[in-house]
């Protein structure tokens, strides 16, 4: 297997390889011909390398072995995609121990995988790529924590994902829970004692959290195991919780001090039963609770947002960015990288999408001056972006393709969107094609959104519609397409490079539509 500095063919398959104080996770994925990624496999494996190892400062050699054993099923995995360049990376447990330049080199003879040991720094950085590329709420400053085995990871980011701050804490859920056993053990643990650890987490942390506060974030995400496990267990344990399967959004700090004390008055073996809870964590997650209870209240900060990125996905997004394999250009936004990831995955046709994009904007432009309509440059974007998936249903099939388009769009995991946004891209693309109002009617994903946003969905698929038929030859014969208002009325002024009776037909048939929406029929003049 090729490490990480030697060169690799174009969609090769790429193994990325993290190695954490409490598990090691592997994500494999293959860059395409068109510069899109498909992820191939995920996978995780509990090891507890650093079991024992924050207080002796030594990885112990049955810890060690447990990691030999993952690792090397780890590499098999990557055998069979036949992965051809790996980058693997070590964290706290590793570069805290004293033997870890041994346990590296250990593994790279035992496994055939040398791992790269980073800094706490290098750690926050990548984490701060991974979460913040996957938010789609705005902000002006979020604040990151990552609460990891052996490290707390906290960074503030502002909205053009620059970050402000970053800083690396030995105070991971492992470590904590090893430097007071009594903890972790089989017996519950009394206040005073949950006291005492959210005392020392508080002095170990408070140069840090005085920086973040300092900065006057608006929001703050949480990301790791631990903390996606103190939702899924607050979740539980909440009245109002509705579902036992999805992750919830966020975690109120009134719910996770009342987790605390349930958590703190169960004995081990009860822990483990609780509703929600990953068994394995039973003996850290009393550990977990008191960080992330503390750097809420110290941050003040009344409810977090639970995220499912973390190092991987900044690992990814790294690679990525840095074009080794020719992928998107990183000057693009999060939205438009996760657009076109999407896009080219599915073998879009790119000339045609985005040529369909650029007309139906230009008709959303020119219907806004005459006053058909008064949405704005957020409306003017999604119609870009539907505009550019409203085809990826063909990957599928011909037929009905524009449902499978609908399907992709609110199935996948579009970056940087919020789920309103996904729905109205969604649907337009959707409406781009055999529009009625008979179908209008009795469409049930159509019929859940708001009265609102169907008005919103209805106009955007009318200007795709209209754009995707001005190139319905796939020949980008018709150059531009303004909307015009006259005394007469209405007016579509098209300018064409040879003639288009495709693109006049289609256009003519979308005319119907366009009076039932606006109430104004208009006119093509070439």
């Amino acid at each position: 297997m090729k490490h990480e500095n030697e060169e690799t063919n174009a969609h090769a398959s790429v193994g990325l390889l993290d190695l954490g104080s409490n598990s090691i996770r592997l994500l494999v994925f293959r860059v395409n011909p068109n510069k899109s990624y498909t992820v191939l496999t995920r996978h995780k494996q509990m090891i507890r390398l650093g079991e024992g190892a924050f207080s002796s400062r030594r990885l112990s050699e049955d810890a060690m072995e447990r990691a030999f054993d993952a690792v090397r099923n780890m590499a098999e995995i990557c055998r069979g995609y036949n992965v051809l360049d790996i980058v693997a990376y070590a964290t706290a447990a590793v570069r805290d121990a004293k033997n870890g330049a041994d346990f590296v080199s250990r593994a790279a003879s035992k496994c055939g995988i040398r791992f790269v040991v980073i800094s706490g720094m290098e750690e926050a950085r990548l984490i701060h790529i991974g979460v913040s590329s996957g938010i789609s709420f705005p902000y002006e400053k979020c604040v990151f924590v990552d609460i990891g085995g052996g490290s707390t990871e906290l960074m503030v980011g502002d909205k053009s994902r620059k970050c402000l701050y970053m800083d690396s804490l030995k105070l991971g859920s492992v470590r904590v829970a090893n430097a007071f056993p009594e903890a972790s053990g089989v017996c519950s643990v009394s206040p005073s004692l949950y006291e005492k650890i959210r005392n020392h987490v508080r002095n170990s942390s408070f140069r840090s959290t005085s920086s973040v506060r300092a900065l006057q974030p608006d929001a703050i995400v949480g990301s790791s195991g631990t903390i996606q496990n103190l939702a899924e267990i607050a979740s539980r344990m909440s009245k109002n919780s509705q579902t036992d399967d999805e992750l919830p959004e966020s975690l109120e700090i009134g719910a996770l001090d009342d987790l605390a004390k349930k958590l703190c008055s169960l004995t081990l073996t009860e822990r483990k039963k609780i509703p929600g809870i990953t068994p394995s964590r039973a003996d850290i997650i009393v550990a977990g609770a008191a960080i992330l209870h503390t750097i809420m209240d110290e941050i003040r900060m009344p409810s977090i947002k639970i995220s499912t990125r973390g190092l991987l996905d900044g690992m990814l997004q790294d690679y990525l960015e840095r074009g080794r394999l020719g992928y998107l250009d990183n000057s693009m936004t999060t939205r438009e990288q996760s657009v076109l990831q999407l896009a080219r995955s599915c073998n879009f046709n790119e000339p045609h999408s985005r040529h369909a994009a650029l007309l139906a904007c230009e008709i959303f432009d020119t219907s806004r001056e005459i006053g058909l309509h008064g949405y704005g440059p957020r409306e003017r974007e999604l119609l870009g972006y539907a505009a550019l998936l409203h085809d990826i249903g063909l990957f599928l099939s011909f037929d009905e393709h524009h449902t499978h388009s609908r399907y992709m769009i609110i199935n996948s995991e579009l970056l940087g969107f919020d789920q309103r946004e996904i729905a109205l891209m969604a649907n337009a693309a959707y409406f781009h094609r055999k529009w009625t109002e008979k179908k209008n009617r009795s469409d049930e994903m159509f019929n859940q959104l708001s009265r609102d946003d169907r008005h919103t969905t209805l106009v955007l698929g009318l200007f795709l519609r209209m754009g995707e038929g001005l190139d319905r030859s796939q020949q980008q014969t018709v150059k531009s397409a303004r909307i015009e208002g006259t005394k007469r009325g209405v007016i579509l002024r098209l300018s064409l490079s040879r003639p288009s009776p495709m693109e006049l037909y289609s256009i003519e048939k979308a005319a119907s539509q366009f009076k039932k929406t606006f109430g104004r029929e208009y006119s093509v003049v070439i």
